[in-house]
């Protein structure tokens, strides 16, 4: 068969004299072309070393070496595979088979990379040049998250103490923001240093504000007061005052320079009554009755009162117009000033990167163009060692990428070091290029469908020349029909790079059922009340599919020229759901797992919901810290031991107990005595973690948790647990491991606290990939999904609206950075063009995505449609799928393979009844007060709580002969070793060891001096001196430190409930509470917080029923007596 663009195909092949650009469709094989292509060149003598083919993934690129070879050997060996049939009409010459015989030996010389691969090989020889280290390693994602983070925050603390410490404090920028919103600085200054990093040569446009910027508005109130001035209106005189006042303010700020407070002011002016709320827009004019009734008043004519009211309202609107030019200006100021302030966080990377000898993906394609550029004889050897180059996927390009393979096979002689790309011309025969700019869905990576377009522009100006590949090897005929269909209108549109229809080489026997077809689906509302969210939309969906799903699989005949008769039954891994986004895909994994389908996941983010991930947390968090007794108790209670709690109370109840308080329940930790434990598992779980915990000063992260996962036997514990479907599970175990890997240098520690921190905010994380996905049903987004192929497709959670991208926008013709940072007022200048440009492209980027994911589907695309109407911004609003006319997909021929899965409980009751138990259960509720009097709570006069940027801000220092600064953190250190002295687990002899461990876990460095910050020596003192006082060494042995309390008091109308903790709390023989011991850690307490402190402790008496208690001031070892009430 003599495909449609076979002639298209064999230029490619073999016309190694011309720079082509070949936009192949989906499912052309265009890494058929591509090896083809090399093993022509390799057949016509050309050394594998002088050839580079480069491709998206460092899987793909494998997989074009495997080609290569495979098709070097059948050329060899006289078997031409069918691909290359043009390329050796009549088999290779004998000339042809020689060279492929010397090629097939040095084939580990040819370059099959990335990119990213690519530059490292250009940069590798000349660390000179590109001022690299050539032992440099690359960074992965994770760890570039977390160098980032740090260096910031480190950034953050030098600036802003050099700032408070110098001259400049008062032009600090930075300083300012934080003491006017401290909340809102952080959140910008987080965004900005994230945009600076993710765009490393882009900044803001610079603009420059004087006091000529203030003339416009200072006209307009100059106008308006001609036009109210004396007629006697109350709101006119009271809106001329404030604008007087605005105008006074601004000029003051454009006359300070503006230095950073005025640029703030200019930027978030205050706001006067005629601004609408939360921004600097005013309202209506709304005065026209009260100026023409007091112009009257003065002896106007009705007609002349009513033309001073237009003239009054013309100038209040110039006023508003001129106001917003002017905060817009200043908006802009703002951003440049902030940014540039930032920009050396940016700065701080680098030379973090250089002084480590790490790179990022990024460093290898800035120094790879910078290379090129500026050292020419460089570019020149660099040419003559590659001087065949071949791109794959060349719609996913950016400017920079194609800088540098312009600038490496540029024709002699070059342009000048700072031509543009596009003024270059590739020698001809150098550069062959392979992509389909319908696919180009990678916008958020930062490819740029605008270089696609420029490079194609300028290489059919110049000597370049366009192929066009359309045969397709993929889908059936009835889905390339629909395809072409539905998308060349949308994709011819002016936005978009052009349409080219796809040709079927597979086509469809009479007789053969639909290939695109409809799936309805019945959605019900969870609030009879209401119209169905988009939740009960996606919910409704779910269970649709994978009842289709299920079906499906042992049923629909999939086509298999390996398998007898050329078809064969559907299984899990024939199915794809492809999904636009992440959001809420838990809800279709749930709803495939309860039908009793296995999945494999690469589109959600839940990764942190999954159990074995908890346990994994779990365990991470006892090697980390042997006292952490609620971590092991969620071990050894979780599914990965298996104790139940009756189990678990027995080993409490073993432990033995102190002679000298036989009344403290002994804490079951890996410092307990596994032979003292009745239960075999508890005890052998407990020697395992022991084993472990000794070497973790020792060993890395994630080589700990992977002998952790060994000795605890996960692997076959999950296995057992999910019987023939372990392999998401299994996968999952090794994200986890993987996830540690970063924390080298940082820790065990620092890993299992944020993994903690990640679970406790649900953070986004994707699954891992099981390897062997052929059995599972996949659940893939669109942009994981280029590239790959399903017999069954099925388009999913579209029903939701893509969510707005707002926040730093990049421009990126001029590559300049657009961002509003005041908290309110209008945005920079061209802020609004800019994002709304960005979300025409990402709008156009969202049509592709659906052509990706439809040109995805072999033999069956199906497409759900609910009968709830989505909104209309919707996902599945973006193309017009005709899903209306599609037939509907016909089951009633399959049988289900899977069994019946168990129907689940029927909830009879109805919405009146539910409203009935409602309000009867509301009725007897009552009203419950709830205080805490550790926090200070429910005192008369109470202000807002204070905002705490840092956790570490200064106290104040007592003098006196060992001055001492106080602080939060000494306080909560001070209370720890108390309670840890109390409790046994911490002798007085090891306070300054464990008073420095407790530093080290919160992060803060011990001082040299007290005077300057915790130490650990005066903090231990501090103990051993407040446990020596007369008062608490009289009851010390009958003392329980850290005692909840709680206590109901309720009259007629209100409850009112007390919860706290008591520091410490002695007991008598029949334990009852006999005295409160409240430990203060203050070093200057005043007057009034003295007080609060004695109403706290009378709170805590009055509820245990004690009648003394101690506030143990244990800086200076002051106790103070308190009564009960």
């Amino acid at each position: 068969m003599t495909l449609i663009d076979q002639d298209a195909r064999t230029t490619a092949l073999v016309a190694h004299d011309r720079t082509l650009l070949v936009e192949a469709g989906a499912g052309t094989g265009k890494t058929a072309l591509m090896a083809g292509r090399v093993v022509r060149l390799l057949a016509d003598g050309h050394d594998p070393a002088n050839v580079a083919a480069i491709t998206f993934t460092e899987l793909a690129a494998g997989a074009l070496h495997q080609r290569v070879t495979r098709f070097v050997d059948g050329v060899v060996q006289d078997d031409v595979p069918r691909e290359l049939a043009a390329a050796f009409p009549g088999g290779p010459t004998d000339a042809q088979a020689a060279n492929l015989r010397t090629a097939r030996g040095r084939l580990d010389r040819l370059s099959c990379t990335t990119i990213h691969g690519f530059c490292k090989q250009l940069i590798g020889p000349y660390p000179v040049e590109t001022g690299t280290d050539p032992g440099a390693t690359m960074m992965d994602p994770a760890q570039t998250d977390i160098v980032f983070d740090e260096l910031r925050d480190r950034w953050l603390r030098e600036h802003l103490s050099a700032a408070g410490n110098g001259p400049s404090d008062a032009d600090d920028l930075l300083a300012h923001m934080l003491f006017r919103d401290p909340d809102h600085a952080i959140a910008k200054i987080k965004e900005g240093a994230a945009i600076l990093r993710r765009n490393r040569t882009a900044g803001p446009p610079p603009v420059t504000l004087d006091r000529a910027d203030l003339a416009d508005f200072e006209a307009a109130v100059d106008t308006l007061a001609r036009n109210v001035n004396g007629l006697g209106e109350e709101s006119c005189d009271t809106l001329l005052g404030e604008l007087r006042v605005l105008r006074e303010t601004l000029a003051g700020a454009l006359d300070s320079g503006p230095d950073a407070a005025g640029l703030l002011t200019l930027a978030e002016p205050p706001r006067i009554s005629a601004m609408k709320k939360d921004t600097t827009a005013f309202r209506a004019w709304g005065r026209k009755g009260k100026v023409v009734a007091a112009g009257q008043r003065r002896g106007a004519s009705k007609g002349e009162a009513e033309r001073a009211n237009t003239d009054a309202q013309a100038a209040y609107a110039d006023a508003e117009t001129a106001l917003h030019a002017l905060l817009e200006k200043a908006s802009g100021a703002l951003a440049a000033g902030f940014l540039g302030a930032l920009a050396e966080i940016r700065e701080r990377y680098a030379e973090y990167k250089r002084n480590a000898a790490l790179m990022d993906f990024d460093d290898l394609l800035y120094a790879a163009r910078d290379l090129l550029r500026d050292h020419p004889d460089v570019r020149k050897k660099l040419a003559e060692r590659y001087q065949k180059v071949l791109v794959d996927e060349f719609q996913d390009t950016d400017t920079i990428q194609a800088d540098i393979l312009w600038r490496l096979t540029e024709v002699a002689p070059q342009k000048s070091a700072d031509a543009s790309w596009t003024e270059r011309v590739p020698e001809p025969g150098r550069l062959f290029l392979v992509g389909d700019p319908k696919q180009s869905i990678y916008r958020f990576r930062g490819a740029d469908i605008a270089a696609y377009t420029a490079a194609r522009d300028a290489l059919e100006a110049g000597a370049g020349e366009r192929l066009t590949v359309t045969a397709n090897f993929r889908s059936q005929a009835g889905i390339l029909d629909w395809v072409n269909t539905t998308f060349a209108d949308p994709l011819s549109a002016a936005d978009q790079p052009g349409f080219e229809a796809l040709s079927a080489t597979k086509t469809d026997a009479e007789g053969d059922p639909p290939r695109v077809t409809r799936l309805d689906v019945t959605v019900e509302s969870s609030d009879p009340d209401n119209d169905p969210t988009v939740d009960d939309m996606r919910r409704a969906e779910a269970t649709a599919v994978a009842d289709l799903c299920r079906q499906l699989v042992g049923s629909h005949p999939v086509k298999d020229d390996d398998a007898e008769g050329g078809t064969r039954p559907c299984r899990p891994g024939d199915i794809a759901l492809i999904a636009p986004v992440g959001t809420s895909l838990w809800i279709y994994e749930a709803a495939l797992e309860q039908a009793g389908l296995p999945i494999a996941t690469q589109a959600g983010k839940g990764a942190f919901r999954r159990q074995e991930v908890l346990d994994l947390i779990a365990l991470a968090r006892v090697l980390a810290d042997g006292r952490d007794t609620l971590a092991l108790g969620a071990l050894l209670r979780g599914p990965l031991v298996g104790l139940t709690e009756e189990q678990l109370l027995d080993c409490v109840h073993a432990l033995p107990r102190d002679p000298e308080r036989a009344d403290r329940i002994p804490a079951l930790n890996l410092n307990a005595d596994p032979d003292a434990l009745p239960e075999p598992v508890a005890a052998n779980t407990l020697r395992v973690l022991r084993g472990l915990r000794a070497r973790a000063r020792t060993t890395t992260p994630f080589e700990l948790m992977a002998e952790a996962v060994e000795e605890m036997r996960v692997r076959p514990i999950l296995e057992r647990r999910h019987p023939g479907a372990a392999e998401r599970a299994l996968a999952n175990v090794d994200l986890f491991l993987e996830l540690a890997r970063p924390y080298a240098v940082r820790g065990l520690k620092a890993f299992a606290r944020d993994m903690r921190d990640k679970w406790e905010v649900s953070a986004g994380q994707s699954e891992g990939r099981p390897d062997a996905q052929q059995e599972a049903v996949q659940v893939i987004t669109m942009h994981s999904a280029k590239g790959l192929e399903w017999p069954v497709v099925i388009p999913v959670n579209a029903v939701g609206a893509p969510q707005s991208e707002n926040g730093p926008q990049l421009r990126r013709p001029d590559d300049t950075l657009h961002m509003p940072v005041a908290r309110m007022g209008p945005p920079p200048p061209d802020y609004k063009a800019t994002l709304d440009q960005n979300e025409r492209e990402r709008g156009s980027e969202r049509v592709r995505l659906w052509y990706v994911a439809c040109t995805r589907a072999a033999q069956l695309l199906v497409l759900p449609h609910g009968d709830a109407g989505t909104d209309a911004n919707a996902w599945d609003k973006i193309v017009d799928l005709g899903v209306d006319a599609l037939p509907g997909l016909d089951t009633s021929g399959f049988a289900p393979g899977l069994p019946e899965r168990s129907a689940p409980a029927t909830n009879n009751q109805d919405a009146e009844t539910f409203r009935a138990e409602a309000e009867r259960v509301a009725a007897a509720r009552p009203t419950i007060r709830r205080r805490s009097p550790s926090r200070h709570e429910g005192y008369a006069g109470d202000g807002e709580a204070e905002v705490v940027v840092f956790n570490d801000e200064d106290g104040p220092v007592v003098a006196g002969p060992a001055a001492i600064q106080g602080s939060t953190t000494r306080g909560l250190v001070i209370h720890k070793l108390l309670e840890e002295v109390l409790t046994g687990e911490t002798p007085e002899t090891g306070l300054v060891d464990r008073a420095g461990d407790l530093l080290d876990q919160l992060g803060v460095a011990p001082a040299d001096d007290p005077s300057e910050g915790p130490v650990p020596l005066e903090m231990a003192g501090t103990v051993e001196r407040a446990l020596a006082c007369p008062e608490i060494a009289e009851i010390r042995d009958m003392l329980v430190p850290e005692v909840a309390v709680m206590a109901s008091n309720v009259d007629d109308i209100v409850e009112t409930i007390l919860t706290g903790i008591a520091d410490a709390v002695a007991t008598d023989d029949q334990g009852c509470p006999t005295v409160v011991v409240d430990w203060k850690s203050d070093v200057a307490a005043d007057l009034k917080k003295r007080e609060q402190y004695r109403s706290q402790l009378r709170d805590y008496l009055n509820a245990l029923g004690a009648q003394r208690g101690l506030i143990v001031y244990v800086t200076d070892s002051n106790v103070e007596r308190v009564v009960a009430d």
